[in-house]
């Protein structure tokens, strides 16, 4: 499958997410390809910026898409994004550059069951690659799982039926005397023999644990080492090579906006923060809340972020990075809670409610919203190898996808927050310089720096990792007339409103001169030279 970007739907907002975009370049847009995948099909990103030539001149925002092979979704919503960011907001386009890769795993994209990228792993470890995958028995065209009751000692259950719903599974609770009753496989066969079933499909390398910041290094599906993905590589070498990207949003399977990082544990060096720096947090929370007010999210699946792109970008980059499925279980509409509420019958009896409230929430929604397309019933069903099993559970990609006919609202709602995260961003203001006669043919430069943004110019994991150049103040003067304070002067971060003020002693030659003040800063793509003119 080609990459759907949508240079061509940039100026055709009527085009539904799910059709293919054409590509056609636009005075403030440009594609360019940043690598290939493992099998040679092109990465290519999309930089919206007017125009697009001076993309490199101005903050940026990154957003990655698509990494999950089977995630269609967060592709669509990439490319929706950038549509509307277009015929929405153009003016936003000459104060902020976006850099967007809406299909950063082309080659997983589009096949049933491939979640990773075309990499041959042997995920069982047997010597054997892909040789026993799972499979649809049943023929409903979906694989979901297969429960098996009173299993033999070979089997040993591991789960029982959830006495408050029937079509839940749980883990037994030992403490209240429940006990395992059943054992849970993938829909499939033991197709290689080895008492294990379907458990080496064609599934490839997670490109979302293939990133530095904790690498699973012995999980299978992390890949042979750090980067070992070519698309994984290809990310990884834009972002060092754009310093300008002050924040990014990656849309797939991780959240870190519903459900805040872990701000208290470090890593196994005890210096780098898991997930996020306390000093970070409140900023980090102002950006959920607002995600969590413009876009209306209120649920989200939980994913280790070992490995992942987003842990990468903020734990080894220090740059800003908020993850997002876009889209989770929604809130019953008032009707439905009012019908929950008034049609249960009084009684003295304690309600039982199920081990996984998410789970029932969502099979809520699943038969009341859905008409019940969410969940496959489990079905008697007699397996060739297992005998007497029952067949059914989650549709796949039912509780990541939303109906078609919400994405439109869900892109203009995202856009909407993208854009007041832009808006929210550091920006430096220049304030002077100053000139002050100490007598005695010296005078006394000041400068400042105020920033009038949202965030810190870097916070605080990019100071403690120092990747990131400083902001630099450099006097363009020579070492005779300097008499107190350094040619180069760096600051490593700027509060919200904070004002910074530096200055220099001089004393300066014969006649009047020019004394000139560069204030130079890569991440805000920022270079300006102020220049004062002196008397001695």
């Amino acid at each position: 499958m080609t990459t759907l970007l949508l240079l061509a739907a940039l100026s055709c907002p009527h085009a539904t997410p799910a059709e293919p975009l054409r590509i056609r370049p636009t005075e403030s847009s440009l594609l360019t390809e940043i690598g290939k995948s493992g099998e040679g099909r092109p990465l290519e990103l999309l930089t919206l910026a007017d125009p697009p030539d001076t993309a490199g001149e101005r903050p940026a925002i990154l957003i990655v898409a698509g990494l999950d092979g089977e995630d269609r979704f967060s592709t669509t919503l990439a490319e929706s994004i950038a549509r509307r960011l277009k015929s929405d907001h153009p003016e936003l386009l000459r104060e902020t550059t976006f850099y967007i890769l809406p299909l950063a795993n082309p080659d997983g994209a589009g096949r049933p069951g491939r979640h990773g990228t075309a990499r041959v792993i042997d995920q069982d470890r047997d010597g054997a690659s892909d040789e026993d995958p799972p499979r649809d028995l049943d023929g409903n065209g979906v694989i979901t799982m297969m429960r098996r009751a009173n299993p033999p000692l070979d089997d040993p259950p591991t789960h029982l039926v959830d006495p408050a719903e029937s079509r839940l599974m749980k883990t037994p609770d030992h403490a209240r005397g429940e006990r395992a009753t059943h054992s849970l496989h993938v829909e499939g066969l033991d197709s290689d023999g080895d008492g294990l079933i379907g458990e080496d499909g064609i599934d490839g390398v997670d490109l979302d644990r293939n990133f530095m910041h904790r690498w699973p290094e012995h999980a299978i599906d992390s890949g042979p080492f750090q980067l070992s993905e070519p698309e994984a590589r290809a990310i990884a070498d834009f972002v060092i090579s754009h310093p300008n990207i002050t924040m990014a949003v990656i849309y797939g399977r991780h959240d870190t906006l519903i459900n805040l990082p872990d701000a208290k544990s470090m890593d196994i060096t005890g210096k780098t923060p898991k997930e996020l720096a306390g000093e970070d947090l409140p900023g980090h929370e102002q950006v959920a809340d607002l995600y969590r007010e413009l876009v209306g999210q209120e649920h989200a699946s939980t994913r280790d972020s070992a490995g992942s792109l987003h842990a990468w970008l903020y734990g080894q980059r220090g740059i800003p990075t908020f993850a997002s499925t876009g889209w989770g279980r929604p809130a019953p509409s008032a009707d439905i809670a009012e019908e929950e509420a008034t049609g249960e019958e009084p009684s003295d009896e304690p309600k039982l409610e199920p081990s996984d409230q998410d789970a029932a929430g969502w099979l809520t929604y699943s038969d009341q919203a859905r008409d019940g397309a969410g969940f496959i019933e489990w079905t008697p069903f007699e397996h060739p190898q297992l005998g007497p099993v029952e067949i059914g559970g989650w549709v796949p990609g039912f509780r990541s996808t939303p109906p078609e006919a919400e994405v439109p609202g869900l892109a203009e709602r995202h856009a909407g927050w993208i854009t007041e995260l832009a808006a929210r961003g550091p920006r430096l203001e220049v304030i002077g310089p100053e000139v002050e006669a100490l007598g005695g043919g010296l005078i006394r430069v000041r400068i400042g720096l105020r920033n009038t943004g949202s965030m810190p110019t870097r916070n605080h994991q990019a100071t403690r990792v120092r990747v990131q150049r400083p902001t630099n103040l450099r006097l363009h003067a020579t070492d005779r007339q300097l008499i107190d304070g350094r040619q180069l002067v760096q600051v490593d971060s700027i509060r919200p409103g904070e004002l910074v003020v530096r200055e220099w002693t001089l004393r300066p030659d014969a006649g009047k001169q020019r004394i000139e003040i560069e204030v130079d800063d890569p991440v805000l793509a920022m270079n300006i030279r102020r220049t004062v003119e002196v008397s001695p």
